[in-house]
């Protein structure tokens, strides 16, 4: 049951949070029944996590992309043995201004718009790998309870990967590479 006390002409909301610890907040209440209103407000969003049927708080907003990606790198993608992945995250999401987004922020809309400005300088493939990068590092703070809310990159699509059609000799260029082979090789043409 939340309830109000009145400290140095500042009305506290005392009540009992998503993960059941009794905090106490400062109000902007100037009376006791805003303050009592207050209090009901933030114990029924409390309860409606408790509930989850709300997403929890986060402090700090749950840090940033780079400090999540940072985090990914370090405990699980340094056990690669390609260094591939590590330089395109760094490169291209750390110190970008998605990167510094809070993780409470990112939307899979303001993935797909991170993305999508990529496809002007990267392959189609290599944007897919970004989008995995990303989705893999949101999947392991889900799981390790660094960042307890769904995966927004899990809703953003995978990019066609377009295939290119196999390069073949043409008709006008076999003569010259023909004529281009040593006299030992030709014979496997005759």
């Amino acid at each position: 049951m939340a309830s109000v006390y009145l400290k140095r002409d500042t009305w506290y909301l005392r009540v009992l949070d998503g993960s059941g610890h009794w905090i106490s907040k400062a109000s902007k209440a100037r009376t006791k029944t805003e303050a009592r209103s207050l209090a009901a407000d933030w114990e029924q969003r409390f309860e409606r996590q408790c509930l989850g049927l709300e997403q929890p708080d986060l402090p700090d907003g749950g840090g940033t992309v780079d400090e999540m990606m940072e985090w990914w790198i370090e405990k699980f993608l340094h056990r690669s043995a390609s260094a591939t992945g590590e330089s395109s995250i760094r490169k291209h999401i750390i110190g970008s201004s998605f990167g510094r987004l809070r993780l409470v922020d990112v939307t899979p809309g303001k993935i797909d718009l991170f993305l999508s400005g990529k496809e002007e300088v990267l392959s189609t493939r290599s944007v897919n790998h970004l989008r995995g990068y990303l989705s893999r590092a949101f999947t392991m703070a889900r799981r390790m309870e660094r960042f307890p809310r769904p995966n927004p990159a899990a809703d953003v699509p995978k990019r066609k990967v377009v295939k290119r059609l196999p390069d073949y000799l043409r008709p006008h260029e076999i003569p010259p590479v023909l004529a281009a082979l040593r006299p030992e090789w030709k014979g496997l043409f005759a």
